[in-house]
């Protein structure tokens, strides 16, 4: 924006040069110099108008297009994609704004032409002055600086988003998707029957033709899954606020997400109808509580 705004500016004043004839001889007969600032100020309006409501025909024409585009079933029907009043509302102050701070300045420079030299022309091109050229000077240099710092900002955004495209998660979120499913309070009271629902649940799942693996948790996927939770390392001094993120899983949850195994054993059905108490921990909390590797048959607790 700032960009374009320096271009309308270097333009108005490319104008307002091939114009200083018409505003000495206005002002030769009367024109006081707040007229001339009002009709250079009302010219550079209507030019950040015009582009503002050409701006805002691209937006609509545009949003309704992309909106066509999108896959199906890839928002939820109640999702409306439209245009934002405020944000609309927003872009025409914007417009009204950017028209009057970069007309300003041409605008009280040529609000006072030199009568006496542009009678005395013969023609109505005439030099510069020096203030002129250091004005025109001073918005070049700001608009090379503008893009250079543009160009190094998209250098740095389009590097991060490669890294970021190339970090490895730990897991594998392609062709994944997490359903909420709400379980009433007191529908099963004993360790047992909630077994047992989840694994009809889960059966029933895997059962359809278009899920090829289904399995089970509080939290879904990372980074949102679990809450945060203190815990004790039985056998060692419990630090200070030493907290870890809670996360209860069927044993299903690894293979879908493709979750490698580095050491120790997931637990087994067996395990899973009696509540059996095992854990299985990640590899930053391995790293970080457990540097000489002896994390394996560690005994720990959370207290609630």
């Amino acid at each position: 924006m700032l960009i374009g705004c320096g271009n309308m500016s270097i333009l108005l004043l490319a104008r307002g040069k091939d114009r200083e004839h018409e505003f000495a001889v206005r002002a030769a007969v009367g024109a006081r110099r707040t007229r001339l600032v009002r009709q250079l100020l009302t010219e550079s309006l209507v030019l950040s108008l015009g582009g503002a409501a050409l701006g805002i025909l691209l937006a609509y024409r545009a949003v309704t297009m992309i909106a066509s585009m999108l896959p199906e079933c890839s928002f939820p029907h109640e999702a409306a994609i439209r245009i934002n009043p405020p944000v609309l509302w927003f872009s025409v102050g914007l417009a009204i704004f950017t028209g009057i701070i970069f007309g300003f300045s041409p605008a009280l420079q040529f609000s006072r032409p030199e009568v006496s030299q542009m009678m005395q022309s013969s023609t109505r091109k005439v030099l510069g002055g020096v203030r002129g050229k250091g004005i025109h000077n001073l918005l070049i240099a700001g608009q090379m600086a503008l893009t250079l710092l543009l160009l190094a900002s998209a250098g740095a955004a389009i590097q991060g988003f490669i890294k970021l495209n190339h970090v490895h998660l730990g897991y594998n979120p392609h062709n994944v998707m997490a359903v909420r499913i709400p379980l009433h309070e007191n529908s099963h009271t004993t360790w047992q029957s909630h077994a047992e629902y989840f694994t009809e649940l889960m059966q029933k799942l895997a059962a359809m033709p278009e899920v090829k693996m289904a399995g089970l948790s509080t939290n879904a996927t990372p980074p949102d899954n679990g809450w945060s939770n203190k815990f004790e390392l039985l056998g060692r001094p419990s630090a200070k606020d030493q907290r870890t993120a809670v996360n209860w899983v069927s044993k299903e949850y690894f293979p879908v997400l493709q979750i490698p195994l580095l050491q120790g054993r997931v637990w087994d059905q067996a395990e899973t109808e009696r509540g059996a108490r095992v854990t299985v921990i990640n590899q930053s909390m391995a790293r970080r509580f457990f540097a000489a590797g002896d994390a394996l048959g560690t005994t720990f607790e959370c207290p609630t």
